[in-house]
């Protein structure tokens, strides 16, 4: 796991968006075979083979 994502999520002002990225971030470590979790642009992003397969984007209360 790359602690700087560790930390983005550890960031986020509610509880209930930390619980889906953490579970979210889980399912994808567990699932995708070689999977490279990387913070780009102040986002966690997940590439295989170049690729992207996701970003998190959370929302913020206005």
């Amino acid at each position: 796991m790359n602690p700087e994502v560790t930390e983005y999520i550890e960031k986020i002002d509610q509880p209930w968006q930390v619980e889906v990225c953490n579970r979210l971030r889980q399912l994808i470590l567990q699932t995708v075979a070689e999977v490279d979790e990387v913070k780009l642009y102040n986002r966690p992003h997940y590439k295989k083979n170049e690729q992207y397969l996701c970003v998190f984007f959370v929302a913020k209360n206005g």
